[in-house]
């Protein structure tokens, strides 16, 4: 969300769309990999006691994500100069680095891994699967579609509060993501554990 608001904070908004993406193609490469990949294997049609252990397996690797994410955010904090310099490249990026950038920071992450166990686990056929996917791609994404979104509606009073955001996010951020994923995990896990007894 930081890298997209400052994207947004730029006159050309093809740094924005590129992000997205790049986003959008690591999600649905890693959709069709897993998806076909977990078929092939045969997990589709597991024991609900296997089924379950790969639950719990998925949310102890979420919740240990989360306490990497939270432990992250109590690092030192960077000095201003090294946040200039970040922003700075930010800024001054081009479209195929907006591109690369969202392809790398929206590798699968193992809260999407579980997400898409769920879907094959629907045991529909190929064309429904697909659609799931497709939806999830773009739910995954909102993070990233609804500033665009909001930003094309109201680019005026939208540009005033970006700066604003950027501040709020550089100190929240991380712990947001932290408590989401945590909760996730919890979920995943209690779904396996329920699945076992």
């Amino acid at each position: 969300m930081a890298a997209i608001a400052a994207y947004l904070d730029r006159p050309l908004l093809r740094y924005a769309f590129a992000d997205v993406a790049g986003a959008a193609l690591a999600e649905s490469a890693a959709s069709a990999v897993v998806l076909i990949g977990v078929g092939a294997a045969g997990f589709s049609r597991q024991r609900p006691t296997r089924s379950g252990w790969l639950y719990v397996a998925l949310g102890v690797l979420i919740l240990a994500f989360a306490a990497a994410v939270y432990l992250r955010s109590h690092r030192r904090p960077r000095t201003d100069k090294a946040d200039d310099k970040q922003d700075k490249r930010i800024h001054e990026g081009r479209v195929a680095v907006a591109f690369g950038l969202g392809l790398v920071m929206w590798l699968p992450s193992p809260t999407y891994l579980a997400a898409l166990k769920q879907i094959q686990d629907t045991h529909s056929g190929w064309a429904l699967t697909t659609l799931y996917a497709a939806v999830a791609v773009i739910l995954v994404l909102w993070i990233l579609e609804i500033p665009i979104i909001l930003f094309l509606l109201f680019r005026e009073p939208a540009g005033r509060h970006l700066s604003a955001t950027n501040a709020w996010l550089k100190v929240h951020g991380v712990a947001l993501l932290a408590g989401l994923t945590a909760v996730a995990g919890v979920g995943i896990l209690l779904k396996g554990v329920l699945q076992l007894v």
